[in-house]
């Protein structure tokens, strides 16, 4: 084109500077493509523009008129929990208040590790108060399933309706998050009058977690949760690009729950290229590079020989670690036990199944009797973290009785090592025992397909425990103990 006149001219514009833009005539060929900025002189004419930003795309059509420029001056945004600016639930009379808190904590001080929860409702999303569900929330230390006796309604800050807050400093370890919500009308009608669930925590020495949780008419939606981090001393801080990095996260979060890979490289770059990185950039950074078709694994073993030197013992390091050996084994490489066993599950549910992967080939990574070993027959498997129904509620063994599956046989089917299927189909039922009941579940599944006519010898008990491991997500303690009680009759 000539000049302006003749035609027009496209800006596209994210202060953030974290949005992918794509401009494409109209016979869908791409003219340009920019992070955070596009513009672009272009003919008179429709166009189509892309935008793609944590996960999340969208798609407009354009008509530049000759003489006219048209002008975008905002980015893709996203949902989160966390009131950070640039997303679409982002609220100024939610973030200050948040990041104040977190400030007065860190200056305190007297701890080693804090804790800020925030529970708020999302924009045009909620028709019930904060302060009304507050007692839905509880915190227990994790050694002894301790309450935290002041997260009560008392002990919250209520700013108004939309937001309440709570904030202490605490002992560096694991906590549960516990969170009882009004179920679904189907549940209901199924005579269950309310769910409960647990959420694992972990608070690293010398570090603030932040919990954000967006409010519900039925309850916290805590499989919704944010977690964010600062320095003990410092706060909810990022610094000079502040925005950008809690942005950043947001997006991590984005892209784990959409299973995609949701970061530009800038964006990448906010998380891992700063001096003042926490444990949660680094734990997000990895996981969302194992969303890449060919995963940088060097840059992988640096995040987590990085997250040893910062938060040493962290689990979710060991959830890396662990999915670093899975990637291997799937190609065909053998599989090495990771640094420590696990005995209390990574927060992030992805880091917490690779564990127990792990654990199919080298027993005892999960380790025997541990928390994270216990936890694996009550797991909840909605949301990206770690979360189970209660292990001390009584409700919770006949809520997870399964019902008698029909075998798909008109005869008994047969299982390796002798094991009777009459007794395992029946334990699907009646056993008292929840593990056995699933392990149970699994082998009468296996009954229905195995042949032992068609294999040359059975398997060793080794090799089943690992078959069953792997496909009940089972830790091999938990199975070995199972098989025990089928093959004594023990239900």
């Amino acid at each position: 084109m000539s000049n302006l006149a003749e035609g027009g001219r496209i800006e596209l514009n994210d202060r953030f500077g974290l949005t992918e833009y794509r401009v494409l005539d109209g016979s869908l060929n791409e003219l340009s493509r920019g992070l955070g900025r596009v513009e672009l002189d272009v003919d008179a004419g429709l166009y189509q523009i892309d935008l793609r930003a944590g996960g999340e795309t969208a798609q407009q059509i354009v008509s530049v008129k000759p003489g006219e420029v048209y002008v975008l001056d905002e980015g893709l945004q996203i949902a989160a929990a966390a009131p950070v600016f640039g997303t679409e639930t982002s609220r100024e009379a939610h973030h200050y208040p948040i990041l104040e808190a977190s400030e007065n904590l860190a200056r305190a001080g007297g701890f080693d590790a804090g804790l800020v929860i925030s529970l708020r409702n999302l924009p045009e999303r909620s028709t019930v108060s904060a302060e009304s569900q507050l007692h839905r929330l509880g915190l227990f230390r994790a050694a002894d399933m301790d309450p935290v006796t002041n997260l009560e309604p008392g002990a919250w800050t209520v700013l108004d309706e939309d937001l309440a807050l709570w904030a202490q400093g605490l002992d560096p370890g694991p906590y549960v998050l516990r969170t009882t919500r009004i179920p679904s009308k189907a549940r209901m009608a199924a005579g269950i009058e309310e769910e409960v669930f647990d959420q694992a925590v972990w608070l690293a020495d010398g570090w603030q977690t932040l919990i954000f949780l967006p409010n519900h008419r039925n309850g916290p939606k805590t499989d919704l949760a944010s977690v964010q981090m600062g320095r003990v001393g410092e706060g909810w801080s990022t610094g000079m690009d502040g925005e950008r990095v809690q942005l950043a996260v947001e997006q991590a979060y984005a892209g784990l729950r959409s299973g995609d890979y949701a970061m530009s490289d800038h964006a990448m770059s906010l998380l891992l290229d700063r001096e003042d990185r926490n444990a949660m950039f680094s734990i997000l950074a990895a996981h969302q590079l194992f969303l890449q078709p060919q995963p940088n694994l060097d840059l992988i073993h640096d995040i987590v020989a990085y997250l040893d030197n910062i938060a040493p013992g962290h689990p979710d390091a060991s959830g890396i670690r662990a999915r670093l050996e899975t990637r291997a084994w799937r190609v065909g490489g053998s599989v090495d036990a990771p640094v420590g066993a696990v005995d209390w599950p990574p927060t992030l549910d992805v880091g917490y199944t690779a564990a127990i992967d792990v654990d199919s080939a080298v027993p005892g990574f999960v380790s025997p009797g541990s928390l994270a070993a216990r936890v694996a027959t009550h797991r909840d498997d909605r949301g990206i973290w770690t979360s189970w129904q209660p292990l001390d509620d009584p409700m919770v063994e006949e809520r997870l009785t399964r019902r008698a599956r029909p075998s798909k046989r008109e005869t008994a089917g047969k299982l390796p090592l002798g094991l009777d299927y009459g007794t395992v189909e029946q334990a699907t039922v009646v056993s008292s025992d929840v593990a056995t009941r699933q392990v149970a579940d699994y082998l009468s599944q296996l009954g229905e397909v195995y042949d032992p006519e068609s294999v040359t010898e059975d398997p060793d008990i080794d090799t089943l425990i690992s078959q069953v491991s792997r496909g009940a997500k089972l830790p091999t303690s938990i199975v070995r103990d199972s098989l025990d009680r089928l093959s004594s009759g023990d239900l």
